[in-house]
């Protein structure tokens, strides 16, 4: 279940933050009569009566000023992306939100919590009652999971997607059968016969394509996500503008969530090299070991992380985002307006790793 995100928006000192910590009955964000004391969102996970599970989140007034001011005014409007319903402690502030399509309830000094609790459900969008494995599996069919534990996954932890799609998966009266990479083989030995469905981490496609027979349905986490948060048939036409890539392009790798990266890390390092080799590009090793791109038209590969999605996207021949395991779908959805609306072709890590490799034809849609 997708938590409903619920932004809080008005001028500095309104009461915004004493709002969010009344809500959730604790010291959420940092209270002040100095104007400017909420800088950048905060956001609180919290179970809210008729509302279920939501992200709350503060932000700094939309009239802040002062020497941050403009960048705090910045960080409050990106928030926009992502809200689901806005709270609102300045009616003035209701046509922009209208505008932007965003449900919007108005928050008075005085009112009841439970009262406004009931308005933000009464506005809130309603869950699309659809699965992420969609109409690709039913009541008992047998379902291969490969699921990569290596340094990307957090230890002692399932990633989000494994989790959320296990738990579909018995819900629906599956029957799932995990596995690591390593110990595929292994697995399809144990198998009574052909499984209706192999879902993979979508960083080991090619490897679970060369081991499993070709008349065996196959798709990724990523896959999945792409279809339920975001626009499935932009993010395929995204993925086949990789052949339009040339030396001296640019990419654009969106990441929802912001992390400390490794080694291994899919999007900073394993997919900027699969798109360098595409167009032709060889990374060369310096004296000292470091990596020497091509000089001579080197593919650009920028990252932007959490928030920072840039407002101008006309730099980039394309832009490729993450599976979007944190983020809510309306985020996935308005990056993809954005992307449309300046002409860049948009698709998401699974879907790009899938064209690298050449088995996007054979990939199980849903």
């Amino acid at each position: 279940m997708e938590r409903l995100h619920i932004a809080f928006f008005g001028p500095t000192n309104s009461g915004k933050s004493t709002l969010v910590n009344a809500i959730c009955g604790q010291e959420v964000s940092l209270v002040s009569p100095v104007p400017g004391t909420t800088t950048d969102p905060v956001r609180k996970i919290a179970e809210l009566p008729g509302l279920g599970p939501c992200v709350l989140i503060d932000t700094a007034g939309l009239d802040d000023t002062g020497t941050l001011g403009a960048e705090r005014q910045r960080l409050t409007k990106a928030v926009m992306d992502e809200t689901d319903v806005a709270v609102l402690l300045d009616e003035s502030l209701l046509p922009q939100f209208e505008d932007a399509g965003i449900p919007a309830v108005i928050y008075k000094r005085g009112q009841s919590i439970d009262s406004l609790l009931e308005r933000i459900a009464a506005v809130a969008p309603q869950e699309e009652s659809k699965y992420l494995t969609g109409n690709l599996v039913g009541p008992g069919s047998s379902v291969l999971l490969v699921m990569p534990q290596d340094k990307e996954a957090p230890k002692g932890r399932l990633i989000l997607p494994q989790v959320q799609i296990l738990r579909e998966l018995l819900d629906r009266g599956c029957i799932p059968h995990c596995c690591t990479h390593e110990s595929l083989p292994d697995a399809m030995r144990s198998l009574a016969g052909k499984p209706d469905l192999v879902i993979t981490d979508s960083q080991v496609f090619g490897l679970v394509n060369k081991t499993i027979p070709q008349d065996w349905s196959l798709t990724s986490f990523s896959v999945l996500l792409a279809a339920a948060k975001g626009d499935l048939n932009v993010f395929v036409k995204g993925a086949l503008a990789i052949e339009n890539l040339r030396p001296g392009g640019r990419v654009l790798i969106a990441e929802a969530c912001t992390h400390v990266p490794d080694t291994e890390d899919i999007g900073r390092v394993k997919i900027p090299a699969m798109l360098r080799k595409r167009v032709g590009m060889a990374d060369h090793a310096g004296h000292d070991g470091t990596v020497i791109p091509d000089q001579v038209g080197d593919l650009t590969v920028d990252i932007a992380a959490g928030n920072n999605f840039p407002e101008d996207l006309s730099p980039y021949s394309l832009i490729i985002h993450c599976g979007a395991c944190v983020a809510n779908a309306r985020l996935v959805r308005s990056r993809i307006r954005k992307a449309v609306a300046a002409g860049v072709p948009i698709t998401n890590y699974g879907l790009a790793i899938a064209y690298l490799q050449g088995i996007l034809p054979r990939i199980s849609l849903p």
